[in-house]
């Protein structure tokens, strides 16, 4: 057991947290609009928008009746965020931060294969999840 290589990783590990911490800091700080999160939950699972169709004053909800097909997964993203985290921290980009990782962790998987390796969704999810939020910060 080497207690020095132990001491160092717990060193990084600090930083690393440190630095999370102010970023989720910032993300509670930072306002954001429905529509602005709307469509960033559309982005993040490449949900296509006619921007044409949807150039009037709609709200998330009549977008996604006006889908041209019915998306579960953005649907449970905006039903938890409208719910449950903007409820509860605000509308700002750490709400939309925990609107999707618990899509990534709690939604159910659509289709047949993806319900038999629900491991590999979620690593799946995680992986968007992770990807747009780095772009974020």
């Amino acid at each position: 057991m080497d207690i020095e290589h132990g001491a160092n990783i717990i060193v990084k590990s600090l930083d690393v947290f440190n630095n999370e911490r102010e970023l989720w800091k910032a993300w509670q700080g930072t306002q954001v609009r429905d529509m602005e999160a709307f469509y960033f939950f559309a982005d993040a699972l490449d949900v296509k928008l006619d921007s044409k169709s949807f150039s009037h004053s709609y709200s998330p909800a009549d977008l996604l009746h006006k889908l041209p097909r019915r998306n579960e997964n953005l649907n449970y993203i905006w039903r938890v965020y409208d719910a449950v985290y903007r409820n509860r921290l605000g509308a700002n980009w750490w709400a939309v931060y925990n609107a999707m990782t618990d899509w990534s962790t709690h939604a159910t998987a659509q289709r047949r294969d993806a319900i038999v390796n629900i491991a590999a969704t979620q690593n799946t999810r995680q992986a968007v999840v992770q990807n747009y939020f780095s772009k974020a910060a």
